[in-house]
C-alpha cells in the first residue's frame, strides 16, 4: 500500500468514525496482502521468466540442432556430389587409358603388318634379284664356254692349217701381233699392244673380241673374258 492510499484510508477512517486500532490492523492487513502479492507476482514473473528462458533455450537448441542437421545434410550431399565426380571423372579417364590402349594396339599391328609385308617384299626381291644374279651367272657360264670353244676352235684350226700347210695357206690375223706368249712380254703390255692396233686397225665390237680370242689361251684368255661379261654386266 503506497502513502496515498494509507492517507485516503484515514481520511474515511475519521469520517466513519472508525477507531484508530481497526484502521491499523486493516492498513496491517492490506500491507500484508500487498507484499504477498507483490510476491506472488514476482514469483509468478520468475516462474514467466525461467519458462521464457527454458522456451528460448529449447528454441535455440532447436534451432542449432536443425542448423547441425541442415549443415550434415549439406556436407553429405557434398560428399556424394565429389564422390559422384570423382567416380565420373575416374571413368572417363579410364575410358581414355583404354582407348589410347586400343589405339596403341592397332598402331603396333598395323606397323607389324607393314613390318611383315615390307619383309615379305623384301624376301620377294631378294629371290627375284637371286634368280636374275643365277640366271645371268649362268647365261655368262655359257657365253664363256662358248667363246672358249670358240676361241679353242679357231685355235686348232689355225694350228692344223700351220701344220698341213706349212705356213703357205696360214689364215692371217686382222691384229697382226702374234699370240700372247708370257715369257716374253707381260699381259698388259701385250694388251696395250692390241689396243693401240684395234684403234688403228679402227677393229671393234665382235671382230675385237674375236681377234683377242685369237691372241689370247688358257688363264689369260678366261681372265679377259671373265672381265668383258662384268663390263657388260655392269
Amino acid at each position: 500500500m503506497d502513502p496515498e492510499s494509507i492517507e485516503r484510508y484515514t481520511a474515511m477512517a475519521k469520517q466513519l468514525n472508525v477507531p484508530q486500532g481497526e484502521l491499523i490492523n486493516f492498513i496491517r492487513d492490506q500491507l500484508k496482502e500487498d507484499r504477498e502479492a507483490r510476491r506472488l507476482q514476482r514469483e509468478q514473473e520468475k516462474k514467466e521468466k525461467l519458462e521464457e528462458e527454458e522456451r528460448n533455450h529449447r528454441l535455440q537448441l532447436e534451432a542449432e540442432k536443425q542448423k547441425i542437421e541442415v549443415e550434415e545434410r549439406k556436407e553429405r550431399l557434398r560428399l556424394e556430389a565429389e564422390k559422384l565426380r570423382m567416380e565420373e571423372e575416374a571413368r572417363k579417364e579410364q575410358l581414355r587409358v583404354d582407348e589410347e590402349e586400343r589405339k596403341e594396339k592397332l598402331r603396333l599391328e598395323a606397323e607389324k603388318l607393314r613390318a611383315e609385308e615390307d619383309e615379305r617384299n623384301r624376301q620377294f626381291q631378294l629371290e627375284e634379284i637371286r634368280i636374275r644374279e643365277n640366271a645371268r651367272n649362268q647365261q655368262e657360264q655359257r657365253e664363256l664356254e662358248m667363246a672358249r670353244i670358240r676361241a679353242q676352235g679357231q685355235n686348232n684350226t689355225d694350228q692344223n692349217t700351220e701344220q698341213n700347210g706349212g705356213g703357205r695357206d696360214r689364215r692371217k690375223f686382222v691384229i697382226e701381233i702374234g699370240k700372247w706368249k708370257h715369257e716374253v712380254i707381260d699381259l698388259n703390255t701385250f694388251l696395250c699392244n692390241f689396243e693401240t692396233n684395234a684403234t688403228a686397225l679402227a677393229v671393234t665390237g665382235e671382230m675385237k673380241a674375236l681377234e683377242l680370242t685369237r691372241c689370247l689361251e688358257g688363264s689369260a684368255l678366261e681372265l679377259i673374258l671373265s672381265q668383258v661379261f662384268h663390263k657388260k654386266k655392269d
